[in-house]
């Protein structure tokens, strides 16, 4: 599991959340989509150009697992999941 740091961003908070959601996905022979509301980070990982570790290692994970899609979803609109996420995510901050 990954940890985040007192020094981690937001952004990187955000990539390592979706890359943890590949990892556990990529376990599984099911089709599985990984929703995020973080748009700059669904984009660094999309890009054949991103410099962000984090991002790198999260296409090599969808490489080897083609059962994982990722998909933006738009935040604070009440969907229950991305609502749910951001009270978790209020807790540890």
């Amino acid at each position: 599991m990954a940890q985040l740091s007192p020094f981690n961003t937001v952004f990187q908070a955000e990539l390592l959340a979706i890359q943890e959601a590949c990892l556990w996905a990529s376990k599984t022979n099911q089709q599985i989509k990984v929703w995020s509301d973080s748009e700059s980070s669904l984009h660094s990982i999309a890009s054949i150009d991103t410099k962000n570790p984090i991002a790198q290692q999260t296409q090599e994970i969808l490489l080897k697992s083609t059962n994982i899609k990722l998909g933006w979803i738009r935040a604070h609109v009440g969907y229950s999941g991305n609502e749910a996420a951001d009270v978790l995510a209020k807790k540890t901050t």
